[in-house]
């Protein structure tokens, strides 16, 4: 219901990398696209030989990288001595976003992006995510200046 709700009253113009909210706040989101990928390693998995790395885009999928065959907004790849495998899981689709505000009263905190219908979730440390489809949520704070790197932390969502 609220999905619905959500989508009724907020627009999102992929082409133009535009996000409008119920109250016609503008949120400009090209600088967050980028023409291949944003990558991130995952520090707890990360080994001299091996690691586990998060590619994922915005406005559009990551570009010149698919799990087995299909494209997405967030991949999650197994890196060996630094070459992508093919050991891979899609965690979330371009074309099954959500986006909201982080808060619905203060529009200039920032976004919340949610790509969802990711693959099965086969393992966890959160007993109710196992056989659910991944999703990747970022929490996107609006700012005067940009960060140089994104921070990983590890969620309980």
């Amino acid at each position: 219901m609220f999905l619905m709700l959500h989508m009724a009253f907020c627009q999102f113009d992929r082409s133009k990398c535009e996000y409008k909210d119920a109250n016609g706040n503008v949120f400009d989101l090209k600088s967050l696209e980028k023409s291949d990928y944003w990558k991130v390693r995952d520090i707890y998995s990360d080994s001299s030989m091996f690691a586990v790395v998060y590619l994922f885009n915005f406005c559009k999928n990551v570009a010149k990288e698919t799990c087995h065959g299909q494209s997405a907004a967030s991949l999650e790849i197994l890196e060996v001595f630094g070459q992508h495998t093919d050991n891979c899981e899609i965690n979330g689709k371009s074309d099954f976003d959500v986006i909201s505000p982080i808060d619905q009263h203060h529009a200039s905190k920032g976004l919340m992006i949610k790509y969802t219908h990711g693959d099965i979730c086969t393992t966890s440390d959160i007993a109710h995510d196992i056989h659910q489809p991944k999703k990747t949520t970022f929490i996107i704070n609006c700012a005067t200046t940009q960060e140089s790197n994104f921070v990983q932390s590890k969620s309980s969502e």
